[in-house]
């Protein structure tokens, strides 16, 4: 008699939109899917209302309505659940059900509940009533996510730790290659390589704080007179005000701000540059660093980046501290030394693998003894 199938279930709360996280998460599913996943694995997914089954088209994942979820659930239908929310409310009393019908359910990522947002330090600068109320509720989120939780799937051994969760529990997956308009422009452009002389490329969303310009900004100011002219090339988008502190970095020639640059001509603009410089205090692993390693760019990151492990494996990169402008001003130095190939980075996030070792960590953490804390 043949083995029933194990069957998974793979919920996102914005799985029709085309948000970023999505788009990762949908590529995870299409590599499953296109890895043959493991024997008798059958996959769903799920926004929390309706039921999808993933399919492949062309390589592309689309998403076959199946009905609605609720009554899945409550027939008992999964093995395994994979919830993805990176502030974990909305599905916690799915979860809780999931539990209660003997689902094992995983969860990705946690980070935002984990120690800066679990001790309140996040807050800090927030109103008094936020600050008062917010730290205490997350605190008892995360708490009801820690039980309702069987295992945890992080994106770097540094967010186990920074999450404060039991390492027994939790399995570390590399993200694919990216489906965006620079990931695809890397394969129409030639690798010229970097410059050692050439500038870093700063490349993300205005930020101020998560995203580490004021570290920028000190490490600029302090080491001016020693680095070229423009030292950092500025792809994030324009604010509605820039700081007067950045405004005046541009103005001296240290920053050259080109905030519409996207596809193959962001990166040319990339290509010209040393490596591809990212001072996050939180980051979930940024795009951009998996994007400069498949364009054969170095990185220059920091631990809450989680891409120190990648850095490692692939041989390329440097991490930093970023409240350290000496540190970032070593690593400026040394970075133009480095020349990383393409195909590495490649191989690293081949989304085939990815996918089936998504599956493979699924099963494994299904199959341990559930752990209450």
């Amino acid at each position: 008699m043949p083995a029933m199938p194990t069957t998974v279930l793979v919920v996102h709360r914005g799985l029709i939109t085309q948000r970023d996280e999505v788009a990762d998460l949908c590529q995870m599913i299409a590599g499953a899917i296109e890895s043959g996943c493991r024997d008798h694995v059958e996959i769903e997914m799920s926004d929390g209302q309706t039921r999808y089954r993933p399919t492949l088209q062309a390589g592309e994942l689309e998403l076959v309505p199946l009905g609605r979820l609720a009554q899945a659930v409550l027939r008992g239908r999964y093995d395994i659940a994979l919830i993805h929310e990176p502030v974990p409310l909305v599905h916690l009393a799915l979860a809780a059900v999931l539990r209660l019908q003997g689902t094992a359910v995983v969860h990705q990522p946690i980070t935002m509940l984990g120690q800066s947002y679990s001790r309140g330090t996040w807050f800090a600068r927030r109103t008094r009533a936020f600050r008062l109320a917010k730290p205490f509720l997350v605190r008892m989120m995360r708490r009801a996510w820690l039980r309702a939780a069987h295992g945890f799937i992080c994106v770097s051994d540094f967010e186990v730790v920074e999450s404060q969760l039991p390492p027994e529990r939790c399995r570390v997956l590399r993200w694919p290659s990216p489906p965006t308009g620079l990931a695809a422009a890397t394969e129409h452009l030639d690798r010229p390589g970097p410059t050692c002389l050439g500038p870093v490329a700063f490349v993300n969303r205005f930020d101020w704080h998560r995203k580490g310009f004021d570290r920028l900004c000190a490490w600029l100011e302090l080491y001016g007179d020693e680095l070229p002219q423009p030292a950092v090339l500025l792809c994030a988008p324009v604010p509605e005000a820039i700081p007067q502190r950045l405004s005046a970095l541009v103005d001296q020639g240290l920053i050259e701000w080109n905030p519409t640059a996207s596809g193959t001509e962001l990166l040319s603009e990339i290509q010209r540059c040393r490596a591809v410089m990212l001072l996050s205090r939180w980051d979930g692993q940024s795009r951009i660093l998996r994007e400069a390693a498949l364009a054969g760019v170095p990185t220059i990151s920091t631990v809450n980046s989680h891409f120190s492990e990648i850095v490692v494996e692939l041989g390329r990169g440097i991490v930093v501290d970023g409240d350290d402008p000496h540190s970032v001003q070593q690593a400026f130095r040394a970075i133009g030394a480095i020349v990383i190939g393409p195909d590495s980075a490649g191989k690293l996030f081949d989304r085939a693998a990815v996918g089936q070792e998504l599956i493979d960590h699924l099963l494994d953490l299904a199959h341990q003894a559930p752990r209450v804390p």
